[in-house]
């Protein structure tokens, strides 16, 4: 899948780690516009590592130092807004 992010491309991969560093739930490259997922995980697993994922290109593009606890707090956060108000926008014209 492709998307959209600031002006900027990102195709999404979902793929077998095989042989990654077990720690390692998904890889981000800015240069490249892509974001690779493990796709062993669960799915709930599979979207927040994405919004991780989109967290860290977004800081990346604007130049925003951020750490991994730094991105992890949002990422469970903004997934866990998302996952419990899923028709929000819908409220929001």
């Amino acid at each position: 899948m492709t998307i959209k992010l600031l002006d900027h491309e990102i195709k999404v991969k979902l793929e077998d780690p095989g042989n990654w560093d077990r720690n390692n739930m998904g890889h981000s490259d800015i240069g490249a516009g892509t974001i690779t997922i493990d796709n062993t995980m669960p799915t709930d697993t599979i979207q927040s590592t994405l919004i991780h994922e989109l967290i860290h290109i977004i800081a990346g593009l604007n130049s925003i130092s951020l750490t991994e606890q730094s991105v992890d707090g949002l990422a469970i956060g903004i997934y866990s807004f998302i996952k419990n108000n899923p028709d929000w926008m819908e409220h929001i014209k």
